[in-house]
């Protein structure tokens, strides 16, 4: 769950006369920090701490921000990058209350792939997230999809994955997460026969 681990980061309120690429040089990152009953306000976050929280667990982890000598758990609402580089350019962070329910996008981790590749299948990925809305608390890091069981021709679906009863999902119930199709891709078997018939001349 998110409460049972945080991360928690310095925030600084950046001077009038700092702009982005002042505070971006000096190896912070400019961003806002807001929420419902906190005005939109200026912050600066160490680079090398946010991008490791952020590489560790996605752009959908909940830490904590000190500012001003107190503590805000956020979540993050918006990440510029870089086009080329993908480094951050600026981040807004969003205040939110551990009693009250919030609304956010989970990743999804597909397992049991190597049950599907034995039988000849590749998987078709066409839902990467899944939006949730519950208690801080209630909500997971990630949600699980298995389709060790699945064969080619098969589709898993949103209906189809187990969520904890706290949580309502915001999906459509036959959004599809993910299909099986067949492996057109050549085997080995028939690559090493191709292989020989190549070999072998005709004999005319």
């Amino acid at each position: 769950m998110y409460g049972d681990c945080r991360f928690r980061i310095e925030g600084m309120i950046p001077g009038d006369n700092e702009t982005g690429n002042y505070i971006r040089r000096l190896g912070n990152v400019p961003g806002v920090l807001y929420g419902k009953e906190l005005p939109a306000t200026r912050i600066k976050l160490d680079k090398k701490v946010l991008q490791r929280i952020l590489s560790q667990n996605g752009s959908n982890a909940v830490f904590e921000v000190m500012l001003e000598g107190k503590i805000r758990p956020v979540i993050v609402r918006e990440i510029q990058r870089e086009p080329i580089t993908q480094k951050i350019l600026h981040i807004d962070l969003y205040s939110i209350r551990e009693d009250k329910k919030i609304k956010t996008k989970l990743p999804i981790n597909i397992t049991g792939y190597g049950s599907v590749a034995r039988r000849g299948g590749i998987l078709q990925h066409q839902l990467k997230e899944v939006e949730v809305f519950g208690f801080l608390s209630r909500i997971p890091h990630f949600i699980k999809a298995d389709v060790s069981n699945m064969v080619p021709g098969q589709s898993l679906r949103v209906q189809d994955v187990e969520f904890a009863e706290e949580l309502t999902v915001l999906n459509k119930p036959d959004d599809i997460i993910v299909t099986v199709l067949a492996d057109s891709r050549p085997t080995q078997s028939t690559v090493q026969e191709a292989i020989h018939n190549e070999k072998v001349p005709n004999e005319e």
